[in-house]
């Protein structure tokens, strides 16, 4: 149900960007990606029994946004520490470059 909850809400004009990067993270555990990993050779769990396994692209798909834009929300929401997603969120630096090159940062060069 909370699964449902989260595709139907993901996308709506009110959420914030930080809202979004939250809901898609949560929506991607809740598909069977036990910790929102991203790329290959990570093992999804079985969810409730079921041994269907989602793609990303397929998760992708039900929010309604491109498999790149999942990946990357994934990764900032997952990488970039609570000061640069501020940073994001009030537009100092773009969406691009905190998912492509400070999300690959450990904490402390960020």
């Amino acid at each position: 149900m909370l699964a449902i909850l989260l595709a139907a809400n993901f996308g709506r004009k009110k959420n914030s960007d930080a809202k979004q990067r939250k809901i898609a993270t949560e929506y991607v555990k809740l598909c069977g990606y036990e910790h929102g990993e991203i790329g290959r050779n990570h093992s999804q769990r079985v969810h409730n029994g079921n041994s269907e396994k989602l793609t990303l692209n397929e998760i992708a798909k039900q929010l309604g946004i491109s498999k790149t834009n999942l990946t990357r929300a994934l990764s900032i929401e997952r990488n970039l520490t609570d000061s640069m997603k501020e940073l994001l969120d009030t537009g100092v630096i773009s969406k691009n470059l905190a998912a492509d090159v400070i999300a690959r940062l450990s904490s402390e060069e960020q």
